[in-house]
């Protein structure tokens, strides 16, 4: 059996599987409501299957700093084009010592990307306050998104092979993208603080403490509200899961 993976996104990937193009797709969430009708039209049922669990990361690139710290309302404001200096008195206050007089950089998706529903949902659920008004400024829906609205001060990339690269060639940027990627270019990435108030890194650990926190879905997906909230002090509280999406209704399954 040949298996042809395709490192497309997780929204392109939902999107081929709708269109009976593949065999299965990987995304960090599930359908959602303008997609659901057309798999129903075309009598498509499937499952999710959680295959890896990981930390969404803040991958960084800032001469002289390895230990950044940020609360959950300073990350907002850094991806919604609110603070935009690294030294800004929130940033300090956050990582406990002075940082550099230099323009901030965020890196978005230019993709649909199932990472920026995933970080979008995040800032919905633990500032909202923040969320609202960046949403209302660029004519947005108030809830979460897979297509990053582009901001002042932004580049954007396609894929997280994109936003890394770019993070790893640009000084001063900062981009949300899975661990692995920040590993891979030995890059730092941001403690960031939990319900508790202690910082926490996306490692193996903190990740596996926070996603205990999570509810199951009637889907079978993961209800992550607890996940951001553990008061566990290790928790780290951008965690979440990627689920394969497999067919099994009994046309595709008899299917040669």
């Amino acid at each position: 059996i040949t298996i042809n993976f395709s490192d497309i996104g997780a929204t392109a990937g939902r999107q081929l599987f709708l269109n009976n193009q593949s065999d299965f797709a990987v995304s960090p969430i599930p359908f959602q409501p303008d997609e659901t009708p057309i798999l129903a039209s075309r009598n498509m049922t499937y499952s999710y299957l959680p295959i890896a669990a990981g930390g969404t990361a803040f991958m960084y690139n800032l001469r002289g700093v390895s230990d950044l710290k940020v609360s959950q309302r300073t990350a907002a404001k850094i991806f919604t084009g609110q603070i935009t200096q690294w030294n800004d008195p929130a940033i300090v206050k956050d990582t406990g010592h002075a940082m550099p007089n230099e323009r901030i950089t965020p890196v978005v998706r230019a993709d649909s990307s199932g990472t920026s529903a995933v970080l979008s949902k995040f800032f919905v659920a633990q500032t909202p306050d923040i969320w609202s008004q960046f949403t209302r400024s660029q004519n947005y829906p108030n809830t979460f998104t897979q297509q990053w609205p582009q901001f002042p001060g932004a580049l954007a990339a396609n894929l997280s092979e994109g936003v890394a690269d770019l993070v790893n060639r640009t000084e001063g940027s900062i981009t949300y993208v899975e661990t692995s990627y920040a590993i891979q270019r030995n890059k730092p990435v941001a403690f960031v603080q939990n319900q508790s108030g202690f910082f926490t890194l996306p490692t193996a650990e903190n990740v596996a403490i926070a996603l205990a926190a999570a509810r199951l879905a009637p889907d079978r997906t993961q209800i992550l509200d607890g996940v951001y909230d553990d008061p566990d002090k290790s928790a780290y509280p951008l965690s979440s899961y990627d689920y394969m999406i497999v067919r099994r209704d009994a046309a595709h399954l008899s299917a040669d």
